[in-house]
């Protein structure tokens, strides 16, 4: 099975915006300039999405749920359901404060690894589903 959605996991608001917490958010908003893909709001879904129907991608969804962080696997599941995509087609991309800043884990299956916005997809949806762990490092002191 083809990747066929993909999620960025984030926070929306303002205060949310430039925070290492929403980096899901900005690989798919990089994806969709780079795939020349527009995002629209979709509140049936509770999220925002760009579709590819080009020839070069003929079937693709990228998804910013706006249910907050912890609540993503409703917007996730909803998606799913209307566009009859298996979970294995589905590749969750996040932040992860236990991988070094800038480093990448790729897994399949597996648990939430302490990310709540995990554990709500696969609350939602199962664990069979491509995970995208993007490196942030712990929370640095304030100074």
């Amino acid at each position: 099975m083809s990747i066929v959605l993909v999620v960025g996991l984030g926070n929306p608001g303002l205060e949310y915006a430039e925070t290492r917490h929403n980096f899901g958010w900005k690989v798919v908003d990089a994806l969709a300039l780079k795939l020349g893909l527009c995002w629209r709001s979709h509140p049936a879904f509770t999220a925002e999405i760009a579709k590819g129907n080009q020839d070069s991608i003929p079937r693709l969804w990228l998804a910013k749920p706006h249910t907050f962080m912890n609540d993503s696997g409703r917007s996730v599941l909803a998606l799913m359901r209307y566009h009859r995509i298996p979970s294995t087609a589905v590749v969750a991309v996040f932040d992860d404060i236990n991988l070094e800043l800038g480093s990448l884990k790729i897994a399949e299956n597996g648990g939430p690894g302490g990310h709540n916005g995990v554990a709500s997809v696969i609350e939602q949806i199962g664990p069979e589903f491509t995970r995208f762990r993007l490196g942030i490092g712990p929370k640095q002191p304030v100074e």
